[in-house]
């Protein structure tokens, strides 16, 4: 509320870590990278998910003889065409938070994969930043350095869509 009274140039959201039980880990090191693959992951799973059920939509409202194979069924095209639209806001979010959430930035899932990868002394170090994540986030968010970051990640989940026919941007 703070950022729209004072017209921030961005808006941000924050979402509270997900708690994990060290305990219940076998190998905390490897399993935690595990944990921070799962949510960029999830994003993907559902961009494609996302992808596939755009596809099969459009190519389903496509004319046959006159009609679309919906109104053969009954689907309204005043249903399908805004739920195409969301299905490709599901896309493009899927995209944004899979790539955002892949930077090594600690609370972010990437800094998690980092410190899974690398060697203990340095995942310790690299871990003594996390107080101070979230403030860098807004210092790259405020420098318009954060683009730079997420739009090569984007751009190649983008491509591999259009390679496998998925894009709905034509």
């Amino acid at each position: 509320l703070l950022l729209v009274i004072t017209k921030s140039p961005f808006l941000i959201g924050y979402a509270k870590p997900v708690p994990v039980n060290y305990h219940n880990l076998k190998n905390p090191r490897r399993d935690m990278l595990w944990i921070g693959l799962s949510g960029p992951l999830a994003n993907v799973l559902l961009m494609f998910a996302s992808a596939l059920l755009w596809k099969l939509l459009t190519i389903t409202t496509g004319s046959f003889a006159g009609y679309t194979i919906l109104d053969k069924i009954g689907v309204s095209f005043k249903i399908t065409q805004p739920l195409i639209g969301m299905i490709q806001y599901s896309i493009i979010t899927n995209m944004v938070l899979a790539a955002f959430n892949l930077i090594p930035i600690p609370p972010l899932d990437g800094s998690r994969i980092l410190m899974g990868l690398l060697p203990e002394d340095l995942a310790e170090s690299y871990a003594k930043i996390e107080p101070y994540g979230f403030f860098i986030i807004i210092g790259l968010l405020m420098t318009n350095t954060l683009g730079s970051i997420v739009t090569p990640m984007f751009v190649g989940m983008e491509y591999i869509l259009k390679v496998l026919q998925l894009w709905p941007h034509h």
